[in-house]
C-alpha cells in the first residue's frame, strides 16, 4: 500500500495525474494518495527504515519476501521521499540508518553516523528553496512557543489531549507570539505532549518510549535488529512533526509497537505454518 501511495503520488510530480485517485493535477511535492503530506511523508521514512532492515537482512527472510520485490519496492519509496521535500522525514531517516550497525560494530556505527552528520549540514547549507524555508521555519518555532506557555499555564495533567490544537492560535495572540494565522498541533511530540498532557504525559510518554528503546537494544533477532532503528526514526521524526497525536501516524507506529512484542521463534514458526 505505500508504495502504490508513492507511485500514486509521485505520478502527480511528474505526470500531472494521479493514477489510484484518477484525478488531474500537478503538484510540486509528494503527498502520497491522499496528499497530506507531513502524514504520509513521516510514515514512509518509518517505513522505509522497515524495508532497509529488511535488505540488510535478506538472508533471514528469503523464504518470505522476495529480494528483488524487496530492491524494487525500496528504490520507489526512496524517490518517493526525496519528492516529498519533507525534512524532518529525511533527518529521521538518516539518522535511524547508523543504528543498524550499532550491536556489530561500533566504530562503524560512529563513522557513518559522523558522515551523515556532514552529509546532512552540506545537503543543507547548499540546497535550494525545496528545503531552506525561512516562513515554514518560522510557523514551526511558533508552534513551538505556543506549546510552551500553554504547558506553563497547566504544567500538571496539561490543557488536555489534542486541545492544543484548538488554542494554538489564541495563545499566540495572548502572548504575542508570531504568525498568528497558522494554528494547530504543535508539530513535535514532545512539546505537543507537554501542552496537551502535561508534566504527567510527558513523563510517561518520554518513559515509555525509552522502554521500548531499551527492550529492542537487548533483543539479538530480527524483530530487535530492525526494530531498534524503527523506533529511532520515530523519536527523531516526532522533533518536528506531531506523528503520536495523528491518527495516520499513530496507527502504524503502534501497530509495529504490537509486532516488536512478538517473541521471533514463535513469529517465524506461524509464517512456516501459514506457508
Amino acid at each position: 500500500m505505500a508504495t502504490a501511495a508513492s507511485l500514486s503520488g509521485m505520478g502527480g510530480v511528474f505526470f500531472g495525474y494521479n493514477l489510484l485517485k484518477m484525478k488531474a493535477k500537478f503538484v510540486e511535492r509528494n503527498g502520497g494518495l491522499a496528499g497530506m503530506l507531513m502524514n504520509y511523508a513521516h510514515n514512509l521514512a518509518m517505513f522505509q527504515v522497515l524495508l532497509t532492515g529488511l535488505l540488510i537482512y535478506r538472508k533471514e527472510v528469503a523464504k518470505y519476501i522476495s529480494q528483488n520485490f524487496l530492491i524494487i519496492t525500496w528504490a520507489i519509496n526512496l524517490l518517493g521521499l526525496y519528492l516529498t521535500y519533507t525534512r524532518g522525514t529525511w533527518l529521521a531517516l538518516l539518522v535511524a540508518l547508523p543504528f543498524f550497525f550499532l550491536r556489530k560494530n561500533v566504530k562503524i556505527f560512529l563513522v557513518s553516523g559522523l558522515a551523515i552528520v556532514v552529509i546532512g549540514v552540506g545537503v543543507y547549507k547548499f540546497a535550494g528553496q525545496s528545503i531552506v524555508r525561512p516562513e515554514s521555519d518560522i510557523e514551526r518555532v511558533s508552534q513551538w512557543k505556543a506549546a510552551y506557555v500553554g504547558f506553563k499555564e497547566r504544567p500538571i495533567f496539561g490543557l488536555g489531549y489534542l486541545n492544543f490544537e484548538k488554542m494554538s492560535v489564541d495563545l499566540k495572540k495572548k502572548y504575542n507570539i508570531e504568525a498568528q494565522h497558522f494554528g494547530g498541533h504543535a508539530h513535535s511530540n514532545y512539546f505537543e505532549m507537554l501542552a496537551s498532557t502535561g508534566a504527567v504525559g510527558f513523563l510517561f510518554f518520554m518513559l515509555w518510549q525509552i522502554a521500548w528503546f531499551v527492550e529492542m537494544l537487548k533483543r539479538d533477532d530480527l524483530i530487535g535488529k530492525i526494530g531498534l532503528p524503527f523506533i529511532v526514526s520515530f523519536v527523531v521524526g516526532g522533533l518536528t512533526q506531531a506523528t503520536f497525536t495523528l491518527g495516520a501516524n499513530l496507527f502504524l507506529i503502534m501497530s509495529i509497537y504490537a509486532l516488536t512484542q512478538i517473541n521471533y521463534n514463535v513469529l517465524k514458526k506461524s509464517a512456516v505454518t501459514l506457508k
